[in-house]
């Protein structure tokens, strides 16, 4: 026979299973609201409020502009030097620090800064930063490489070769690149 001592904790247990079962659900759907890229964009603006975010869109008129001599504009990627090397937005120099991106910035001339990583989160992170910092014209890309990958536009290799995939970072934002736009990650990552 079984006790009552031992049917309330098998029914105290089984309650906070059920609530936490309901809580992780919850939880997942809303970061797999943010980590879509059509959303991550509203997350970026939440956690980074004091940053400006363009998109793709917006990138690809600044660049043109740059491209025709209208004004001066660093293009930063803040991915690993490994991410660089596979796929960057031509022009881009790769630069992971708010220091070194700073010690860079004295060296060169440029009007605004412009920032992107994989998705925006380290960029976005980069860009507050930089602001906290002094500067006051610096941009982050919603959705960055990802997104200009997913739409098709162009990207290069550390040799300058025109490529069309992405490292994906990991597997688990992998699944946010189009089929065929990431390169094989070794396994375990």
């Amino acid at each position: 026979m079984i006790s009552t001592k031992f049917k309330i904790i098998l029914a105290v247990i089984l309650i906070f299973g059920l609530l936490a079962l309901f809580a992780s659900h919850r939880w997942y759907k809303t970061l797999d609201n943010y980590t879509s890229l059509d959303n991550y964009g509203d997350f970026l603006k939440k956690e980074f409020p004091s940053v400006e975010h363009i998109s793709t869109d917006s990138l690809a008129t600044l660049l043109r502009a740059r491209d025709a001599g209208v004004g001066t504009m660093a293009l930063i990627d803040c991915r690993t030097p490994e991410e660089y090397e596979a796929s960057h937005l031509a022009g881009a120099k790769n630069i992971e620090t708010a220091e070194a991106v700073d010690a860079w910035l004295k060296l060169n001339d440029a009007e605004s800064v412009i920032v992107y990583c994989a998705v925006g989160y380290r960029s976005a992170k980069l860009a507050e930063e930089l602001q906290e910092t002094g500067y006051e014209n610096v941009k982050n890309v919603v959705g960055s490489i990802f997104s200009w990958a997913n739409e098709d536009r162009p990207l290069v290799d550390s040799a300058g070769n025109p490529v069309e995939k992405v490292h994906p970072y990991n597997q688990f934002w992998r699944r946010h690149l189009k089929e065929g736009k990431a390169i094989p990650l070794p396994s375990g990552k």
